[in-house]
């Protein structure tokens, strides 16, 4: 359930340029709003229409006058029921912020019955053609102007949507323009598609270039094939470390003691000792006695170191001897003979390849051209060969120092960088030889197209169809936002085709069910107020393709023609007719949607005679049974009267709220229900005994000598005048007609000549003079009873 609880404040809107106090104003179920015409009663309808329609526009109009260049601001707020806690609903800066009530709230007044009956409250020859021709009910208003519109947005869009079509498919079929401005490009960028382009149509025109000169092409030379050469330089290196690492385990260790003690004792110089005695052995041979070849001492007490030096110097020894030797010379020999001249063979052969760089525009081949040469590149055969001597020469002193000493373990050659660099080395060869492998492979499958001239001519119409096809990309690329303003234009067409249906539909199906008890009950409550002479009936006709609903009426059984309608119906008949309209709407919502129901009335009953009254004040208390909370807003006092007449506050829960004005701004006050129910004697009673008591403020001047011509004494000496015949042409006439005592008598006249509207004595007179006089008058006044009237 929704409840309107108070309005805060308004500010800088019609008159309302600063009304902020409203906190202590309460709304209750029912609450009337009553003020005279400009004091705002419209302005605060246009507020809760703009609530309703959640359109700021509404208020943006509502300038204060003046003018203030200053901002509009509403705050209401709502909540559930009469415990809950009040939330905020805000207008500022042009809009409502968190409006979840909009669809609550249903308000009747000026554009209500313009939207669904009148234009305004006077038929003039366009309100006798939307009053013929219109559509009950304000959603069906609502679904004609939508259908209206869409057709001719629709119209407006199909004409404009040859003037969108993009100039590379202008003269084209719908289906090829339909494909041209779906054709996708994400991921397309015009200058690599132009570079494509510029390719293709270079590729082409050298294509038929070749064409007409086949034999240029096949007669070209072409490289050879790349040998890689065996090389075994690591092996041999691996090799003559093996060497190195011998030594000849046979020799008894005793003997090689032996040996060495010998060769200490005897030889100076031991470097070339063990090779001078086996040499020397070879002379002892077979030779027991005798002397020595070498020194001429008797060898016949030598025996012993002869063996010894038999026993060192064995065959098996010899072997060895040969072995490593002949080992490390070979393997020297083969490592000094290699000399890495593999680059310059590969150099020559990329220059062939050249030849063909600007012919074969195929990828794969510019690519394997473009690794070899960087491949080439890589190889530095002047560094291996200079690291290669280098280690050649510590070899060389290595393997001397193993001859010289066969038995004995030589340190290893490290060449682990060596090592590194020649296997680097030789994978570039054979990288080097695989691509120029695939580059004479690809060679060939190029020069064949030449041999077979179909296959080229085959390739030329291949790359025709591919300029076609790049040349399209470019203008679907170039013509983009054009491709873009087409496609949503055409999506935006197929939209309103689509709404324009379903409004059709909508528009059948709703009113076909919804004017059956509409019709029927906005008859019943016409005729309950006041209108039952007229007699509403549903008529079906059509306005170009547009299904509507016109209003036949008939009046005394007579149907009234059209043009006739505005004659026919009353100021008092239109405005219940547009109430009824209104009513049905609301009869016709859920239970639901009832209980969360707002209903604002502006002015409803205007031009109502007594009973059209009595009529809506039951038809509104019938209602407030079934919604949340009804306002409303009239300048018609009598209207409230005799609600309160035929209604206790018990009953129903009433808020009386006055619209007045100060010196600066209008506003909202709390009212009393007494105002409307006392009777004017009451009233001007009331103001002059508040003022007396200091309730208020509210000057009471001008009420004092009217309250006592036309109200008192008329009304407390109504039947003394009656019989007497009293003369109440003025007030002096009256007094001296009614009263006989002299002292009375002179006593009312002493007020009347006071309170004469041409003595200036009273009127200029202070407050408290005025309160005093008045409250001396008024205690004379009611202290008197109808035996001092003798």
């Amino acid at each position: 359930m929704t409840k309107l609880k108070r309005i805060k404040q308004i500010k800088n809107i019609g008159v309302f340029s600063n009304f902020s106090n409203g906190g202590s104003i309460g709304f209750e179920k029912l609450t009337f709003i009553y003020g005279l015409n400009t004091h705002g009663k419209t302005t605060i309808t246009d507020i809760f229409q703009s609530l309703k329609n959640d359109d700021g526009s509404i208020i943006e109009l509502r300038k204060t006058v003046p003018e203030k260049k200053l901002a509009q601001v509403v705050v209401l707020t709502v909540g559930k029921n009469e415990v809950d806690s009040e939330s905020e609903l805000i207008f500022q800066n042009g809009a409502w912020g968190k409006n979840s009530v909009a669809e609550n709230f249903e308000v009747f007044g000026t554009e209500f019955i313009h939207k669904n009956v009148f234009t305004g409250l006077t038929i003039q020859r366009e309100n006798k053609e939307n009053f013929t021709q219109f559509i009950l009910g304000e959603q069906g208003v609502k679904l004609a102007e939508q259908i209206r519109n869409k057709r001719q947005e629709l119209a407006g869009s199909k004409k404009n949507l040859n003037n969108k079509i993009p100039n590379f498919v202008n003269s084209k079929s719908d289906y090829e323009i339909r494909s041209f401005v779906d054709f996708p490009i994400e991921g397309f960028a015009k200058n690599i598609i132009e570079a494509e382009l510029y390719q293709k149509r270079k590729f082409l025109q050298t294509e038929q270039e070749r064409l007409a000169e086949p034999s240029k092409i096949l007669n070209l030379k072409e490289p050879r094939k790349f040998e890689l050469k065996t090389n075994i330089i690591l092996e041999n290196l691996t090799a003559i470390n093996d060497l190195l690492a011998e030594d000849y385990s046979n020799i008894k260790e005793e003997s090689i003691k032996k040996l060495n003690t010998h060769l200490s004792n005897n030889f100076s110089k031991k470097d070339n000792a063990e090779n001078w005695i086996k040499e020397g052995l070879h002379y002892c041979e077979n030779k027991e006695k005798g002397n020595c070849p070498f020194c001429g001492q008797d060898l016949a007490g030598a025996r012993d170191i002869i063996e010894l030096y038999n026993s060192y110097f064995n065959d098996a020894y010899k072997e060895f001897i040969v072995k490593i030797t002949n080992g490390l010379n070979n393997k020297m020999e083969e490592i000094e003979n290699v000399h890495f001249r593999e680059k310059s063979e590969l150099q020559t052969t990329l220059t062939l390849f050249g030849q063909y760089k600007n012919l074969i525009a195929a990828p794969n081949f510019q690519a394997d051209l473009q690794e070899l040469a960087a491949n080439i590149d890589l190889i530095q055969e002047e560094v291996i060969l200079s690291d290669k001597n280098e280690l050649f020469i510590e070899l060389k002193r290595k393997v001397d120092e193993k001859i010289k000493s066969p038995y004995k373990k030589v340190d290893l050659i490290l060449f682990e960088c060596f090592k590194i660099n020649m296997i680097n080395y030789l994978g570039y060869l054979t990288n080097s030889k695989r691509l120029i492998d695939l580059l004479i492979e690809r060679i060939n499958e190029f020069k064949n197209q030449y041999r077979d001239l179909s296959k080229i001519k085959e390739s030329i119409a291949e790359v025709n169809e591919e300029i076609i096809a790049l040349e399209y990309k470019k203008a679907r690329v170039e013509l983009d936002a054009n491709c873009i303003a087409y496609k949503e234009l055409v999506k935006s067409i197929t939209q309103d085709e689509k709404h324009i249906k379903e409004l059709d539909g909508r528009l059948q199906q709703e009113q076909s069910t919804y004017l059956e008890s509409y019709f029927y009950k906005v008859n019943q409550i016409f005729k309950a107020l006041g209108s039952g002479n007229f007699k509403l009936e549903k008529e079906t006709g059509s306005r170009g393709h547009l299904p509507v609903y016109s209003l036949k009426v008939t009046f005394h059984g007579v149907n009234i023609p059209s043009d006739k309608l505005g004659s026919v119906f009353s100021e008092s008949d239109r405005r219940a007719l547009a109430l009824s309209v209104f009513w049905v709407k609301i009869e016709l919502k859920s239970n639901e949607e009832k209980l969360r129901t707002v209903i604002i009335l502006d002015d409803p009953i205007t031009s109502f005679d007594d009973n059209r009254i009595t009529s809506s004040i039951n038809l509104f208390k019938e209602m407030l049974r079934k919604i949340s909370q009804i306002v409303v807003l009239t300048h018609y006092p009598n209207f409230i009267k005799r609600f309160c007449e035929m209604t206790k506050d018990s009953q129903v829960p009433t808020k009386f709220i006055e619209l007045t004005s100060s010196s600066d701004t209008n506003l909202l006050s709390n009212g009393d229900r007494k105002f409307f129910t006392n009777s004017d004697f009451e009233k001007i009673f009331m103001k002059i005994y508040g003022y007396i008591n200091k309730y208020h403020t509210e000057s009471i001047k001008t009420d004092l000598r009217p309250f006592l011509e036309n109200l008192y004494l008329p009304t407390v000496f109504a039947k003394k005048i009656q019989e007497k015949n009293v003369d109440c042409s003025s007030l002096e006439k009256m007094i001296d007609g009614i009263f006989d005592n002299l002292t009375i008598k002179e006593r009312l006249h002493e007020f009347r000549r006071t309170l004469n509207p041409d003595s200036h004595t009273f009127t200029s007179n202070n407050e408290e003079d005025v309160r005093g006089f008045a409250r001396g008058m008024m205690d004379y006044l009611f202290s008197l009873n109808f035996e001092d009237s003798k």
